[in-house]
């Protein structure tokens, strides 16, 4: 099982997953809800299929 780790002060709460559009369609993007700046594209997984347990702090 693969999880995303979050350094730092990093939280759950500052990320917005969505749905990639254009070249990423069909993919999810990961995203800082501030700045939308990309933290990871994950390829052929819907972003319902992400929830909190997916991520560890680290």
């Amino acid at each position: 099982i693969d999880r995303f780790a979050l350094a730092g002060r990093l939280q759950v709460s500052d990320l917005a997953i969505r749905r990639g559009s254009g070249a990423e369609a069909g993919n999810t993007l990961i995203q800082l809800k501030d700045n939308n700046q990309v933290l990871a594209v994950v390829v052929g997984v819907s972003p319902n299929r992400i929830t909190r347990a997916d991520f560890v702090l680290g």
